[in-house]
């Protein structure tokens, strides 16, 4: 079964969390697993420790998938994929759906720049042996320079 496991950035310091999505009434925060909390039907989810109040625009749910580094893979991140066997590289934009249009397992990779090749995520995760790598080189948050080239 896959961790589900969201991130966003904190809006007290600008960190990275991972955690438990809540969205509360007003705000958005993420609750770091480990935490304690309890849900009480008349009073609503209760922290025993706390969550952190998170910018809801910045959130993205990990993939389940890790880089060839063996760093988790979230939506609105931005992958270097280098295929060694047709020496083809291009870098793309992680969302969840069907934005290409081609598949409909959740994750896609859509185009950035470089060689046209197959934007299935899988590929680039599960073939490392056939010479087919993925790496994390950033995100839309920390690294919009990374989108120069994205056309959505």
């Amino acid at each position: 079964m896959r961790e589900i496991l969201f991130r966003g950035k904190r809006v007290d310091n600008g960190e990275w969390i991972e955690g438990m999505l809540f969205n509360g009434k007003e705000d958005t925060f993420i609750i770091p697993h480990g935490n304690e909390y309890s849900y009480d039907e008349q009073e609503g989810l209760a922290f025993d420790v706390y969550g952190c109040k998170v910018d809801p625009e910045t959130v993205g749910q990990y993939t389940g998938l890790t880089d060839t580094n063996g760093k988790k893979i979230f939506e609105n991140d931005v992958v270097k994929c280098n295929d060694e066997v047709s020496d083809a590289e291009f870098t793309a934009l992680v969302k969840f759906g069907n934005p290409n249009g081609e598949y409909n397992w959740g994750y896609q990779l859509n185009f950035i720049a470089g060689d046209t090749a197959t934007l299935d995520i899988l590929l680039w995760v599960e073939m490392e042996e056939t010479g087919a790598y993925i790496e994390v080189i950033g995100n839309i948050h920390d690294n919009p320079e990374l989108l120069e080239d994205y056309h959505e």
